[in-house]
């Protein structure tokens, strides 16, 4: 069981830490958000990207890093688990959608505009990323159970 543990612990901390360090490599998600978000002129927007997806990011490198070691693996998973969760809310929210762009459209640049994100092919749409936010969401759930018996 203890294998299974740090296996779990492991897929889990490596793919928080993967998405956090992207947060602050120009992933698009975030910045879509905020142009949705300002094309309804919603007070939030302004300020959604960088601070929300800064914050988000740190969340999820630390709860990544803190999953990895045993001693604080259950309270990293909350957190983890947290951040997923909260992934998950966006994707079934109108802000971002089930189907999301997959990147910027060519030659976009900040302010984002809704323009930006909006792709002439519609396979340039995805649920990848809803997807894998249910899975990461269910290995959190087995990585709470696993590690609350250590």
């Amino acid at each position: 069981m203890k294998i299974l543990g740090w296996i779990v612990a492991s897929v889990l901390g490596v793919f928080l830490i993967a998405m956090g360090v992207m947060k602050f490599t120009g992933a698009h998600v975030f910045a879509y958000i905020e142009a949705r978000a300002m094309a309804e002129n919603l007070p939030f927007a302004a300020h959604f990207h960088p601070y929300v997806n800064d914050a988000v990011g740190v969340a999820e490198i630390l709860a990544g890093v803190l999953i990895i070691l045993p001693t604080t693996r259950f309270w990293a998973g909350l957190l983890g688990l947290a951040v997923i969760c909260g992934a998950i809310v966006f994707h079934l929210s109108p802000y971002l959608g089930v189907d999301t762009p997959t990147g910027f459209a060519e030659g976009a640049v900040a302010p984002w505009e809704l323009s930006d994100f909006t792709p002439s092919d519609p396979d340039e749409y995805s649920p990848f990323l809803f997807y894998i936010a249910l899975v990461m969401a269910a290995l959190a759930l087995v990585n709470l159970t696993l590690s609350r018996n250590e």
